[in-house]
């Protein structure tokens, strides 16, 4: 552009350098580091990672924050590397200010209005075309979500720092204060509101209820039926489209998959029924448990309130998440429209390079090669950089030997206990949806950690055993609601178990043992 415009050429205006490779970056890597990983796409991360930089927690004379972060991209999966020291103080002071009510209603206030504004985008949005967006509109709906973000992520990032494990240790002081069981631990630091999976789980059982009654008899007559009920139909799907998405894929529900699901219940309508009175019944049931154990102990409150909200807040923070992507796909498939480049290789945009790319001045071949090269971000305070291929791939392995440990080799691998219980089977690693048609019933799934996809082989597994995660995390939530033994927080089960290897998990003392290997 500026050659056309003022007739220069372009070795006027950049000069070749030729790198010194003996000079290869290094980056400031904490002496512990805490992992989390995952399909994850840089596009859908980049407000979390420049919050990361910029949060701050202003505690009497000390201010608290996430420390560098290192994201490392290939393809669709995502490794992120914390200063695990940095994420344990912020814990703490988060903690100690929060604890109280009305502190912590405060900021989850002030979240629900950023998350309010998500959601509205992601419902305008809906019905709308990617080839109808460009120019100006385009900017308009793009510098929104970028500035809803922002705030979204301000207000609620620091969640992510209980995830080393304070919040588990946190909870087994309080635990041993008043005398509390595993099973009434699990009671306390669930949430007694529902998560978005039994909220749209309930819409569809309401859904069916509808479209089933009086006596239909066999699929054509099921599908005569949502015919009439078509444009129900069209609400729930709208309502819920994003459930089956996750970081790195957008995923629709069709009129087909809602038809499938009813189907379920053709001829079966006492188990329509129980299910239905089970999830309304779900809140009320959950207090009352609550209140069981709080008699027991003869007390007025619950002493873990803040990890049961808290648990509830990085649920509904997952649900608004997936919306505002929702939103976003919308902006990158009118990127493709416009300029040709399809949508995996836009995911490797950072969200100053959305302008250019549309003007021209990022190509696809340079996005191609973050995407299958790989790319490392360097974030630190409001400085940033990206590194690219073979130099990215280097600085990630230094990463990665920072986690390396010495009990690497050792049969037993220690974590939190999310849900108690104990099971003996093959262990299966399953880090993507690409994954899951290698699992089977009854096998021990184990993973970095679990999101709203992994329901269904969550459902199938014997045990649950994850690499990240704190007793708020996902898969402490769901394991709880599935009673199925889980450990959480192991730090490298994927690295440590081999694929078929024969593993009991101790769920209630937070062990797993390789009992027999592959290679035995």
């Amino acid at each position: 552009k500026l050659c056309s415009t003022y007739q220069l050429d372009i070795s006027d205006i950049l000069e070749l350098v030729t790198p010194d490779k003996s000079k290869r970056p290094k980056l400031k890597i904490a002496r512990k580091q805490y992992k989390q990983e995952g399909e994850l796409t840089p596009f859908n991360c980049w407000p979390w990672v420049l919050v990361s930089g910029t949060f701050q927690l202003h505690e009497k004379n000390k201010t608290y924050g996430f420390g560098p972060l290192y994201l490392y991209n290939k393809k669709d999966y995502a490794e992120v590397y914390w200063d695990f020291a940095t994420l344990e103080e912020l814990a703490r002071a988060m903690f100690e200010r929060y604890s109280d009510p009305q502190q912590f209603d405060k900021l989850y206030n002030q979240f629900l209005v950023y998350a309010a504004h998500i959601e509205d985008v992601y419902h305008s949005s809906h019905d709308v075309q990617p080839e109808s967006l460009s120019g100006e509109k385009l900017q308009d709906l793009f510098g929104h979500i970028r500035s809803i973000y922002q705030s979204f992520w301000d207000s609620s990032l620091f969640i992510d720092a209980f995830d080393t494990g304070f919040d588990t240790s946190t909870i087994a002081t309080i635990a041993k204060r008043y005398h509390f069981t595993p099973e009434e631990v699990a009671t306390l630091a669930t949430p007694e509101e529902m998560t978005f999976g039994n909220e749209r789980k309930l819409a569809l059982l309401k859904l069916a209820k509808k479209v089933l009654r009086g006596n239909i008899r066999g699929k054509a007559q099921l599908e005569k039926r949502l015919g009439k009920y078509r444009q129900d139909v069209l609400v729930y799907i709208r309502e819920f489209d994003y459930y089956k998405s996750n970081y790195a894929h957008i995923k629709h529900i069709s009129e087909q998959e809602v038809s499938e699901e009813i189907q379920q219940y053709l001829g079966r309508p006492d188990q329509l029924e129980n299910e239905l009175k089970e999830l309304n019944n779900y809140t009320k049931r959950r207090h009352a448990e609550v209140r069981r154990v709080l008699k027991t102990h003869r007390l007025k409150d619950n002493p873990l309130w803040f990890f049961s909200r808290l648990t509830f807040w990085r649920e509904f923070r997952k649900k608004i998440n997936l919306m505002g992507f929702h939103a976003l796909d919308k902006i990158l498939l009118s990127i493709e429209a416009q300029t040709g480049i399809p949508k995996k290789y836009l995911q490797y945009l950072d969200f100053d390079e959305v302008s250019h790319v549309l003007s021209g001045l990022i190509s696809r071949a340079a996005l191609k090669n973050r995407y299958e090269k790989g790319i490392l971000i360097s974030i630190a305070g409001t400085a940033r950089r990206i590194f690219e291929a073979e130099e990215a791939y280097s600085l990630r392995q230094d990463l990665e030997a920072a986690l390396t440990s010495s009990s690497a080799q050792a049969k037993t691998i220690t974590g939190q206990t999310a849900c108690p219980g104990h099971a003996k089977g093959i262990a299966r690693i399953i880090l993507t949806q690409e994954d899951f048609t290698r699992f089977r019933e009854g096998e021990i799934l184990v993973t970095s950690m679990t999101r709203p996809e992994f329901l269904p082989v969550m459902k199938k597994a014997a045990a649950i055993v994850t690499n990240e995660g704190g007793i708020t995390c996902h898969a402490a939530i769901v394991s709880r609601e599935l009673n199925k033994p889980c450990i959480i927080g192991t730090k490298n089960a994927t690295q440590r178990i081999t694929d078929g290897d024969l593993v009991e998990v101790r769920a209630s003392h937070g062990t797993v043992r390789i009992l027999q290997g592959t290679s035995n």
